[in-house]
């Protein structure tokens, strides 16, 4: 059976129906939404009215600046370097691995004193905890238990893999990097002393409240 093709009928949604039937129609309502008549503000913008919108702006963010500023600068800290890489330096003697555990005292001064609650944390230099090697540098078959990845690691791991060709479980520079470093403040005449471990896990801040020794 032959059908003839119009062109005009595919626009129009098909050919007419027959008698008694529904127009089968792919035409949107004929309402505001769907014929996008729907009333819209659209702005011209010109330097009349942007710049003084600009200004309002600035003029209410002037404040808050200041005031940003102001806490700022109110912000008393103070930075202490106890690498030891200094011969003079009396952490030095705890560069060599065979001193275990290292105490070392650094005495320091504060020109102004701190009130309110005092917060401390540590900074590490070339330490990238999220550089790509850093992150890849783990077995997890070893950490899912694996018996034979804990024989053969994985090549993600190196250099951390073996040492002295014995495996290293758990391998990887994540596994095997940890600050442990301590700090204890004291101030000479003081009865009170505030230890804090500074971790990587543990939150980095301490809050010491030290109390003067009372005459006796």
């Amino acid at each position: 059976m032959a059908m003839n093709y119009n062109a005009k009928d595919e626009v129009d949604g098909g050919p007419p129906c027959a008698p008694g039937g529904t127009a089968k129609t792919r035409r949107p309502d004929n309402t505001a939404f769907k014929q996008q008549r729907l009333p819209a503000w659209q702005p011209i913008l010109t330097a009349g009215t942007v710049l003084p919108i600009f200004f309002i702006i600035g003029l209410i963010f002037i404040p808050i600046g200041i005031g940003i500023f102001v806490t700022s600068n109110n912000i008393r800290e103070i930075e202490i370097d106890y690498t030891g890489t200094e011969p003079s330096s009396p952490c030095n003697k705890c560069l060599s691995p065979d001193v275990t555990p290292c105490f070392c005292t650094i005495n320091f001064t504060l020109e102004k004193s701190f009130e309110g609650n005092v917060f401390m944390y540590y900074g590490l230099s070339n330490f990238y905890q999220n550089h790509r090697r850093y992150v890849k540098s783990r077995d997890d078959s070893q950490l899912n238990g694996d018996s034979s990845a804990l024989l053969n690691p994985s090549k993600e791991c190196e250099p951390y893999r073996r040492n002295e060709d014995k495996p290293i479980a758990p391998c990887g520079a994540i596994a095997n990097s940890m600050f442990n470093d301590g700090a204890s403040f004291c101030r000479p005449g003081w009865s009170a002393v505030a230890r804090r471990r500074l971790t990587a896990t543990s939150a980095p801040w301490v809050q010491a409240f030290l109390l003067p020794q009372l005459p006796l």
